[in-house]
């Protein structure tokens, strides 16, 4: 699994990962934009704002991205 900041958490699913983008089953993600995505989902649910994390989830989760939120924030990884 990879963290927000893409450090490496333990395995991946990950078909190929380099210092800028992963390859999933739907296509390539930037590394960058799913940062940018997560930041935005938690933001929004800091604010109470669940139908936008809501939706920031959903968008990751078609392009293949699986988001898990745990005590120490919220980490992804490619779903299999």
């Amino acid at each position: 699994m990879l963290s927000a900041t893409g450090r490496a958490t333990g395995t991946s699913a990950a078909r190929a990962v380099s210092a800028s983008f992963v390859e999933t089953n739907y296509g390539r993600i930037l590394l960058a934009e799913i940062e940018e995505l997560i930041t935005a989902r938690n933001e929004a649910r800091k604010a109470k704002n669940f139908k936008e994390s809501d939706r920031i989830r959903d968008e990751l989760l078609a392009k293949g991205i699986v988001l898990k939120d745990g005590p120490t924030g919220t980490t992804w990884e490619v779903k299999r």
